[in-house]
């Protein structure tokens, strides 16, 4: 890869009547060099299905999957999850669609070829995103609420590691070795003062796929933009990028 340590960026301002009424800066930077072989999960509201190109996507509101047929852009099919469907994720062989139910702390797993709801397991209150790895054998889930990641064998469905994190964790990218973690809230620099641009930092925590431990913390730093803050999401295919935050301006 040609650009390992360049910082890419996308500069989104809203405007009403001509005002600008809101801006953000929203940086990418490329840490490492991406693994060459199998894929990244990552745990996202919408997916496509490796088997047959469908496209998944959580309603919320509804408490519902829809799956939409691509080539015509038509729903073929809703299928009623639970409460508050949140984040999704599909095994590698598109068979199984494993979804996070965010009111209800519980993984739904849905086989994609009935549509119908094959199994269900209570994972703790408020999980944020799930994501597999690259062979589809262990799910990880972050619970927002009690700082933690849990790691489900795919096969039995049952809990194998309760591992825990720092505040916040949100969402997630798992390749074969590693588990990148995003906290959702900037935490305070040492010797930073709150209300200041400076005064923040964003961090993604790194697991260790075989001993369910930390084994590496990123520290996303401020910038003349402000600190990384809101960390929603990392982008799918390249774990091993830094997400995209919103940065904060005091």
């Amino acid at each position: 890869m040609c650009c390992l340590g360049t910082t890419f960026g996308i500069l989104l301002t809203v405007k009403a009547d001509s005002v600008t009424s809101f801006a953000a800066y929203l940086p990418l930077i490329q840490k490492e060099e991406a693994l060459s072989t199998g894929y990244a999960s990552s745990g996202t509201p919408i997916a496509v299905s490796p088997l047959d190109g469908t496209v998944w996507v959580v309603n919320p509101d509804a408490g519902s999957v829809s799956v939409i047929e691509p080539a015509q852009f038509q729903k073929i099919a809703e299928i009623p999850v639970g409460q508050m469907p949140w984040s999704l994720v599909i095994s590698p062989d598109g068979r199984l669609v494993y979804i996070l139910d965010r009111a209800m702390g519980i993984l739904v797993v849905v086989d994609a070829l009935t549509m119908s709801i094959q199994a269900t397991l209570p994972v703790g209150a408020e999980p944020g995103n799930i994501a597999l790895l690259p062979d589809g054998s262990t799910a990880y889930i972050t619970l927002t609420t009690t700082a933690q990641v849990v790691a489900i064998d795919a096969n039995d469905l049952e809990i194998s590691a309760v591992i825990p994190v720092d505040l916040h964790p949100y969402t997630l990218a798992v390749t074969e070795s590693k588990v990148y973690v995003t906290h959702l809230q900037a935490f305070q620099r040492q010797g930073g003062e709150e209300g200041r641009d400076d005064g923040r930092e964003g961090k993604v925590t790194v697991l260790n796929t075989v001993s369910h431990t930390v084994s590496q913390e990123i520290i996303l730093a401020p910038d003349t933009h402000g600190f990384p803050n809101l960390l929603l999401g990392i982008v799918p295919g390249c774990p091993t990028c830094v997400p995209l935050p919103i940065y904060h301006k005091a």
